[in-house]
């Protein structure tokens, strides 16, 4: 009976963090005599502990992953944030309601609906700076 009991397998709990060329960080963990990826890996976000989620927020950041930075957003920062796209993309929707303000290579457009994208000329080309809501 003595030795019955001391042959019972152990649990051992380790962990690993290993740095891949890409600058992301993985977990490691031992389970069952082997090693596997943690979760938040290859966009199965597993989003435990605080840290797992800036992790695959970073993730997401460096592969400029935009729908696998929305995983990562709060119901409520996603709602405003897709809440935000709708409205611009219903205020430059009739080009001939746009109004626009050229002053060098400084531009800004007051869209449909009082609000305003402001941009700026860079190598011949205009870019986005910022976007504002009706005030």
């Amino acid at each position: 009976e003595a030795l019955a009991r001391s042959a019972a397998p152990e649990t051992i709990d380790a962990q690993a963090r290993v740095q891949l060329a890409s600058g992301e960080t993985i977990l490691l963990v031992l389970e069952e005599g082997g090693w596997r990826i943690d979760g938040g890996v290859l966009d199965a976000a597993g989003l435990v502990t605080p840290l797992d989620a800036v992790a695959a927020f970073r993730r997401a950041l460096m592969r400029r992953d935009l729908p696998g930075v929305e995983r990562v957003l709060s119901r409520q920062t996603r709602a405003e944030w897709e809440e935000e796209v709708r409205r611009v993309i219903e205020g430059t929707e009739d080009t001939d309601d746009l109004e626009v303000e050229v002053q060098g290579n400084r531009a800004r457009v007051r869209t449909t609906g009082g609000g305003s994208i402001e941009l700026v000329r860079e190598s011949g080309e205009w870019r986005v700076v910022d976007i504002h809501g009706p005030n």
